[in-house]
Formats: C-alpha cells, structure tokens, sequence
C-alpha cells in the first residue's frame, strides 16, 4: 500500500519548518502514489497556470472584500502557515496507522486545513476556492459525495478539461439553482480576469505583464511601468511611494523563494531531479530524469559556434522574452529570443536590458527602457515568433565577430524613436 512514512515526514518537517513552500508540495506531487494535490498546489505556489491563478485571485478578492488588503509577502505567509497546517494532518493520520491517507489527505482534511489558515489570516474561510460546492454537497449529499467532488477537482487528465466540465455538472448537482448561478458566476468573472492578466509571480524582477508590467532595473535599483495597450509600449518610470513599497516587497518575497528552491533536505530522493512543472504542462513532468526537450532548451544547447559576447546577448534576449509571460509556447518563445539575439548583433548592442512588445514590434533595449535617452531596435512581432531559431543563431554565427563598439547612423535612430516609448 503506498503511503508516506516517518522518514517523508521528517523530510516535509524541514520544508515546513524553513518555509519552503515549492519543495513542499514538490516532495508529495513527485512521490508514488500521489492523488495530484501536490501538483495542484505548485500552479498556486507559482501561480504559473490557470487553476493556480483562479484560486490566488478568487482568495484575493475575498480577502479584499473582507477589509484584508495582501500584499505578495502577507499571502506568501499564508502559504508557509498552510503547508504547516497540512504538515499535522498528515502526521495525525500516520499516528491513526493510515499512511496512505498521510499520503492524499481526504477532503475534509485539505479543507480543514485551508479553514484554519485562513482564520488565522482573518479572512473569510470562503476564499478557498471549492468550499462553498464541498459544504453543499457535504449538507446535502454526505461525506461520500465531498470525496467524489474532490477526486473531480483533482483530475489533471486532458490538461483539466475533464474537471471543467465535472465542477459544473457538481455545482448543479449539489447547490440550489440561485446559489449555483451565483457561485458560477463569480468563478467564471475570476477566470476572466486571469486571462486578461495573471501572470507567474517567478521572476522577481518583472512582477505583472502584458498589458501592464513593472521591471526592475538592477543597475540603478529603478522601477519601469511598461504599459503594451497601444501602437508603441508607453515606458515610465515609478515614483509613487506605494506602489514602490508593494513592488519591493513583491520581489524580495520572489527573491527569498527563489533561494529556497534549491535548498533540498539530504533525504529528499528529488534533489537531483527537475521540480515538477504545474499541471498545464504535466506530459513534461511526467519523466523527471529525462533532460529538458523544449525549443528553449534545444536552441540554447546547439548554438552553433557563438562567440562568448553573442551567448549573453541570446541569454539575456532569451530572459527578457520569458519575462514577457505572453503564453507564445516554447517554439515561438526560443524563436523570438534567437531573431532578438540576431537583431542586437546587426545593431551592435553591447546587452539587451530588457525586451518590450507593441505596435506589433518586439523591441530589445540597451539600457533603463524609462530613460528617453535608451537605445532600442525592433523586429516585427510575427517574424520574430516564426523564424526558426536556428536559422537565426545560424545567421548570428556567420558575423563570426563580437558586437560592434560604435552605434550606426541607424541606430543613433533609433535612440531618438526611443522617446516615444517614455
């Protein structure tokens, strides 16, 4: 019978102890037997995929509608306090003799453990996402009927369309008509909003993206306000005390988490694998010994013959494009980063300090992307998503030469277009 033991406790004791949060739900998404909550519960860690990012804003807006105003350190904490809460159920069904339920927690104890996290944030315990459909269907139905509910919501089978269409057969099964439309109605407003604008809170120097997105500038510790909703992308500088706090205290939570990413227990049989991708890409997770086969990972592996100087051009082309989040796929992504890496070269960039989207044009900046004085170039959108990569990297390899030292007339140019974009 598959289960957790004292030795996996003692391994989720320490991640719980020192906050580890990815590691966490990283150690029971990867181990045998696993129901999927584990893996559920890193797209809400990361808040990298669709269900990740309906729950944090579904629990947002309540907190919010409560009188709690969050910041991304305050929720981050009430994901430390859960993993914790979790931690103790866990370590109760292993006193009961039932490893396997230590292993996939039933419902009323994921559920329990979410009411007290909550409570202790002072927020309505209803900002957990499925309880109001669990405590229908627990009054109306039974216990029995919560756990099917929760197997449902669990499913990750057909990238989650499966549990799409099951969570509205449940709410129609389990909750009165006018409760129903009303609790729909407010899943499928959040949804919404996610895919006008949620984005992964990984990258500690790019919090939002398109249409608004703020990026840190680490040379002169500077917050840009890049707004993409126009012809060009309109760039400016923050100033406003606190919108500088909250983007601080965002990307020093991000920069905290990130160290703890890499801060395995000895005992953890994962500590040489890839922490599992959230369930939108599950395929790619499945086999975590397998190296990385993304176009990303392809175009970065075979860059024929690069000079070191055209590597960090390509690198940081490649990191500005993954800041975008704008949800191109791999291919089209590993795509842009090479024809942006190859336009930096025929311009003579020296770096590429930030990539920027608008007017249908990417554009790669050398320097504060605020600062009118910035030097940039642009390719158009789509030929730089449909360029093969390595016809690019080809391309850059034929220069055979290091970026120039002197801008062309050109680009002198293009610093003068730069102003439009401040």
């Amino acid at each position: 019978m598959s289960g957790l033991d004292q030795r996996d406790l003692d391994v989720l004791g320490h991640y719980a102890r020192t906050g580890n949060r990815e590691l966490y739900w990283n150690y029971l998404a990867q181990h045998p037997g696993s129901d999927g909550y584990g893996l559920l519960a890193l797209g809400v860690v990361r808040n990298d995929n669709a269900p990740g990012q309906v729950a944090n804003l579904y629990a947002d807006i309540r907190a919010r509608d409560g009188g709690r105003n969050m910041r991304e350190s305050d929720w981050e904490g009430f994901g430390v306090d859960l993993i914790r809460q979790d931690l103790e159920l866990r370590r109760q069904q292993l006193r009961s003799d039932r490893p396997d339920l230590a292993l996939n927690l039933p419902a009323r104890d994921v559920q329990r453990a979410h009411d007290i996290s909550f409570a202790n944030a002072r927020i309505d315990p209803n900002a957990w996402t499925p309880r109001v459909l669990l405590e229908a269907a627990r009054n109306g139905r039974g216990e029995a009927e919560v756990e099917r509910i929760w197997s449902h919501m669990l499913d990750n089978d057909w990238r989650g369309s499966e549990r799409m269409l099951n969570t509205l057969n449940d709410i129609r099964r389990n909750m009165p008509v006018d409760d129903a439309a009303g609790y729909t109605a407010r899943l499928t407003g959040v949804r919404a909003a996610v895919a006008a604008g949620a984005h992964p809170n990984t990258d500690p120097n790019t919090i939002g993206g398109p249409p608004l997105t703020y990026s840190y500038n680490q040379r002169d510790n500077s917050w840009s306000q890049i707004s993409s909703g126009g012809m060009m992308p309109h760039v400016s500088e923050v100033t406003n005390p606190r919108l500088l706090a909250e983007l601080n205290d965002a990307r020093t939570t991000r920069l905290h988490r990130q160290d703890l990413r890499d801060d395995f227990h000895p005992a953890d049989p994962n500590r040489n694998r890839p922490i599992m991708a959230s369930p939108w890409v599950v395929a790619d997770a499945g086999n975590p010994d397998r190296p990385g086969t993304t176009a990303v990972a392809l175009a970065a592996a075979s860059r024929p013959e690069l000079t070191p100087a055209q590597c960090a051009i390509h690198d940081q082309c490649r990191d500005g494009v993954q800041r975008l989040a704008a949800g191109y796929g791999p291919e089209a992504e590993a795509n842009l980063s090479a024809r942006l890496a190859r336009l930096a070269g025929d311009q003579g960039f020296r770096q590429v300090d930030a990539v920027v989207t608008g007017g249908g044009n990417a554009f790669i900046v050398e320097g504060n992307p605020a600062d009118p004085a910035n030097r940039n170039a642009h390719v158009g959108l789509r030929e730089g998503l449909e360029t093969p990569a390595q016809h690019s990297l080809q391309a850059m390899a034929a220069q055979g030469a290091q970026p120039r030292e002197e801008p062309a007339p050109q680009q002198e140019q293009q610093r003068t277009a730069a102003r439009a974009m401040a």
